[in-house]
Parts: structure tokens; sequence; C-alpha cells
């Protein structure tokens, strides 16, 4: 890459990273059993059985990067709204509300970790994406409850309750519900401009 000249326009980069988040709160997308309390969109409820306390909330890390994509536009079609629109889904750790590549990544699938880009000639901008793909859950079982389901970047969380063994002497804990929350908003990346391999 050269230089910019003395006297010519300026070239400019940008980059963006997802960041790890705290959420007391997020819409409540499934329960299983669907007979169960619903929570109101509470996240991630766990009770200290000695004292009978309950706690919520949950930090959540933008999950690894999957595959990575370089793409090169003209420095042109890269202007201040567009980088701000990328910016605040990437900020927003939003996550995919189309499917995308013909149907390949279903909705709810990518997210964007990561993106940077730098004008490397008058005549081309390199933009390069972190993609993180997790894939869209069904027929899952925990412990006792089976047939959950939820989309790769749902946060899902089991609710316990003690309970007492065959032999009436030891207590232990089993899942009582399984919570499925959507912390990350969802957006049509089709209109991006960027795309996964």
């Amino acid at each position: 890459m050269h230089p910019v000249a003395v006297g010519t326009a300026r070239r400019s980069r940008f980059q963006f990273t997802a960041p790890r988040k705290f959420y007391n709160w997020a819409p409540e997308i499934a329960k299983y059993p669907g007979t169960s309390l619903t929570m109101g969109g509470v996240i991630n409820v766990v009770q200290d059985f000695e004292s009978g306390a309950f706690t919520s909330g949950v930090w959540i890390d933008p999950p690894p990067v999957s595959f990575v994509t370089e793409e090169s536009f003209a420095p042109s079609s890269i202007d201040a709204a567009w980088i701000r629109t990328l910016a605040k889904v990437i900020q927003a750790c939003a996550v995919n509300s189309d499917p995308l590549v013909s149907g390949a990544y279903a909705a709810g699938e990518l997210m964007i970790g990561h993106c940077s880009g730098h004008q490397v000639s008058p005549k081309a901008f390199l933009i390069e994406t972190g993609w993180c793909w997790i894939e869209n859950v069904t027929g899952e079982t925990r412990d006792t409850i089976t047939g959950i389901a939820y989309q790769g970047h749902d946060f899902v969380w089991n609710l316990y309750q003690q309970y007492v063994d065959r032999d009436h002497t030891q207590l232990g804990q089993q899942i009582k519900t399984v919570y499925v929350n959507r912390p990350r908003p969802r957006v049509a990346f089709a209109g991006l401009g960027i795309s996964p391999p």
C-alpha cells in the first residue's frame, strides 16, 4: 500500500469489535415445558438453596469467530452513514434476521464479531469481516425435558429445583424449566452490503 501523497485526499480506516455485555432482561422466546411459569424476560435466575435468595443476570461474551471474509469495494461506496450503520450493528451484537447465502445460514445463526476496513488505493477499499456462526438447534434434551428448540445466538438457561432421592435421604438438583431468551437484537444482514462465505 502506497502512502497518501501530500495534498491529496485522505484515506480512512475503521475497526469495530463486538463487546461483552451484561443482561438482566431479554425477551423470553420460549419455555420448556410450555406449561411452566413465565419469567417475564428475567434472565438466568439462580436460587441459593441454603438461603433461599435469588440472583439473576449474566455476562455474555461474543462467540469466537468461525470464518473471515475479505471484500473489496469502490471507495466512493464507503461513506460515513454506511460505516455508522455497520458500527451500530456490531456494537449491539446484532444477529441476522434473514437467511443468507441462498439459505446456507438460517436466520439467527450469524453475528459479526469484528469488522475492519481501510482504503488500500485510490480505487479500492478493503473490508475484513469476522463472522460468528452458531447453528440453530431443534430437538435438544436437557435432563428429562425434551423437544427444546432455539436459534444459535439465543441465551438458553436452566431453572433448577431441589428433589429428594429414592431413599428420601439425599437432596439433589434437577432441571425444572428450560428458558430461551433473546438478548441480541435481530437485523437484516442482507442490507449491510457485506456477506459471509
